[in-house]
């Protein structure tokens, strides 16, 4: 009895040593639009003070677009790994294969929580809950309102996606995250654990309580600006609501606390008098759309603070370092390295590296195509295109031509990478349906791999496309198979006079009633992989999209 005393006494110790974790992602706010960070018009008094209070990182990069980035974020892992190409088109969704930052937090003792976007995957095994979450509270596609989301949802009195069920709130959405964020971190105190804020704002469509669009307003901009930048002095006011329950809750010192934007913007700067060095037009391969804003605290291991780390780093970067300081065993290797050693003591020699960062854009990846290999201040965009970020921030001089060494150098790195993604390139994900543990998986056209690649939900209202879906079957039975143009939820006609699908060799069709809603088939499937069409026709013989199916098992 003695030595098992012993024992609950040193493992309580363990998880006494062990720190929380809150990681807040921004989307789309670039790492000029901080009062920190010299933007004179936007007001982030909290975020201000965090980056007084942390490591604020000057030279981090992700890559740019939101799903590819979150990939990278989550896993340490380069998303084109994973065929996450782009943010539509199938090829946004993170496997279930793949290994998060939650399932390695979970399987290491520590209770998950996401709250906010996801943008990874809507179907089974991609969601949040399927990928390591013990809780999530989520809205649909890539931001609120797009196609896979609540139909009709907006930023106030927002529909989330929580235990497959929908939940109507009240105010605005980002208010309602962190209620919920810190409503989870109360409950989880006297554990570990990891609470991760990814919010929706600042993606478009930008709007914000008239209290935080009108000072902008009266400042001159037009309204969607105004708005826009409301959304950040929001974000803000949340942020210090966060940072002021972990005061309360005495979690502080032994609390990681990251703050980081997902993909810089091409926002034009809101007053004559700024000049903002991220802006430039063109493809992604800036640094206005790759380097984002990334601050780190964690009092009780790092203790100098309130300076500017302008080494190289990014989003591959953050797992391996939480995994140093709360003592995970992951299950991969990453392609980023822990920073933990080098935030503890900032004299210690920073490592030599290069970074990649890419997103095709595209359901097929291209070589260079919005690839960058970054060196220190060095920025190699595309074969022949190098750019000095100290001297030339704008990246308006390409000086390739002067250093056909560094051209040659960096070249070679990106050329070794490319070989290495390409002799292995991944399947696209699928949905998996017939899985015991889920009964019933709906299907979004966001997610189609061929054919049309829509994302909003005027594309439904249009209703003219027609694509595919990649999915494996995980056992040989019958299915009930319901084909929607428009969600359940939404309990709108077809318009539509015929429907048909089309899995793997099954076949289906029927004529329909004009105000039908939806289409319901009984279907034999075989276990494998297979691809999935189907859709509407109207009376003049045009497609209407099946933006969306529910496949069911017949027991």
């Amino acid at each position: 009895m003695r030595q098992l005393l012993v024992l609950f006494a040193a493992l309580a110790g363990l998880h006494a040593e062990r720190p929380n974790v809150v990681f807040i992602l921004s989307d789309n706010q670039s790492y000029w639009e901080f009062g920190c960070h010299g933007n004179p018009v936007v007001k982030t008094p909290n975020i201000d003070r965090l980056a007084a209070q942390s490591v604020d990182f000057s030279r981090f990069y992700a890559t740019p677009y939101c799903s590819p980035s979150r990939a990278e974020f989550l896993t340490g892992r380069y998303a084109m790994r994973y065929g996450i190409y782009n943010t539509i088109g199938g090829v946004s969704q993170l496997p279930g294969s793949a290994t998060t930052m939650a399932e390695i937090f979970r399987d290491n003792g520590y209770r998950t929580g996401m709250f906010g976007k996801w943008h990874l995957g809507e179907s089974f095994p991609m969601r949040p809950e399927d990928q390591g979450f013990d809780e999530a509270f989520w809205h649909g596609g890539g931001g609120v309102g797009q196609l896979p989301d609540y139909y009709g949802n907006t930023l106030f009195d927002t529909t989330f996606i929580e235990n497959d069920q929908p939940v109507p709130t009240k105010g605005f959405c980002t208010d309602t995250i962190f209620d919920r964020a810190i409503r989870f971190i109360e409950q989880h105190r006297k554990k570990n654990f990891f609470c991760y804020v990814p919010t929706p704002v600042t993606h478009k469509p930008w709007a914000a309580p008239d209290k935080y669009k009108k000072p902008y307003e009266t400042m001159g901009m037009k309204s969607g600006d105004a708005a826009g930048y409301g959304q950040m002095t929001n974000l803000d006011e949340n942020v210090g609501r966060l940072l002021a329950a972990l005061d309360k809750l005495k979690l502080r010192d032994n609390t990681v606390l990251v703050f980081a934007t997902d993909q810089g913007m091409g926002r034009e700067a809101p007053a004559k008098d700024m000049s903002l060095p991220q802006i430039r037009g063109g493809h992604r391969a800036y640094d206005w759309a790759n380097q984002v804003a990334f601050m780190v605290r964690y009092p009780k291991r790092v203790k100098k603070t309130g300076y500017v780390q302008d080494q190289l780093a990014g989003a591959v970067d953050i797992l391996p370092t939480l995994a140093t300081w709360c003592g995970l065993k992951p299950a991969n290797s990453f392609d980023g390295v822990s920073l933990a050693k080098n935030l503890e003591n900032p004299d210690r020699a920073w490592p030599d590296r290069t970074m990649i960062t890419q997103c095709p854009r595209g359901r097929v990846p291209k070589e260079w195509h919005n690839a960058v290999v970054h060196k220190q201040n060095w920025r190699l965009t595309g074969a022949n295109e190098l750019f000095d970020v100290t001297n030339d921030p704008r990246q308006t001089n390409n000086i390739a031509t002067r250093h056909p060494n560094i051209v040659a150098e960096l070249g070679k790195v990106y050329a070794a990478w490319w070989r290495e993604f390409d002799s292995d390139r991944p399947g696209i994900p699928r949905a998996v349906i017939g899985h015991p543990e889920r009964p019933e998986v709906r299907l979004t056209s966001m997610d189609w791999y061929q054919g049309a690649s829509p994302w909003n939900q005027g594309n439904i209202r249009r209703g003219r496309a027609k694509g595919t879906w990649a999915i494996d079957v995980a056992k040989t039975g019958r299915y009930r198979v319901e084909l929607r143009r428009y969600p359940r939820e939404a309990d709108l006609p077809a318009q539509a006079v015929s429907a048909s699908a089309t899995i793997g060799d099954a076949k289906a069709a029927h004529k329909l009633e004009g105000s039908a809603k939806s289409s319901v088939f009984t279907m034999n499937l075989t276990k494998g992989k297979h691809d999935f069409t189907g859709g509407f026709k109207d009376a003049k013989g045009n497609d209407i999209g099946a933006f969306f199916a529910y496949v069911k098992t017949i027991e």
